[in-house]
């Protein structure tokens, strides 16, 4: 990415000035990507007047849609969105999750993950999504950590 800056003489590229949209659809794991686990589509938006990044997903049946692992009989949608400031090595983020989605054919109904960021915020916009997924044994909820199938990836950067 630094490489992609066209502006600073080598040696003082920055990161801001390079290609920061070729972090769209970066996999944080490659033993499990979004892209092979999840079978959907999803709108996202952003609006920086509000602060506000949302990922909405329509509504999906968990057995067909997801690539789950073995013993896997719950999982939850994660969103997080970062303004990063490269210059002072600052950032804020915000968080959202979905309620646990049991893996059979019943359709969810729409999912809104909704991040609250300030107002009016500034600064390059990450979002990323991933699936966390949980074994259910009476009525108790079991991470699963196998890593190669929780995944997170970033869907969206804005710059402007």
């Amino acid at each position: 990415m630094i490489k992609t800056d066209g502006v600073n003489e080598r040696g003082q590229r920055t990161v801001l000035e390079g290609g920061l949209l070729l972090l769209k659809g970066f996999e944080f794991n490659i033993g499990g990507k979004l892209s092979s686990t999840f079978y959907t589509s999803y709108e996202v938006s952003a609006d920086r007047a509000t602060g506000e990044l949302r990922v909405n997903i329509p509504s999906f049946p968990p057995v067909s849609a997801i690539a789950s692992p073995e013993g896997a009989t719950h999982m939850k949608l994660i969103s997080s969105c970062a303004t990063v400031n490269f210059a002072d090595d600052e950032y804020q983020s915000a968080v959202s999750q979905s309620n646990e989605i049991e893996l059979n054919q019943t359709a969810t109904p729409l999912i809104e993950l909704v991040n609250q960021l300030p107002l009016n915020v500034s600064g390059p916009l990450f979002l990323v999504l991933g699936i966390e997924f949980s074994q259910q044994i009476n009525g108790v909820s079991y991470p699963l950590k196998n890593g190669k199938y929780n995944t997170l990836a970033i869907i969206e950067v804005i710059t402007d």
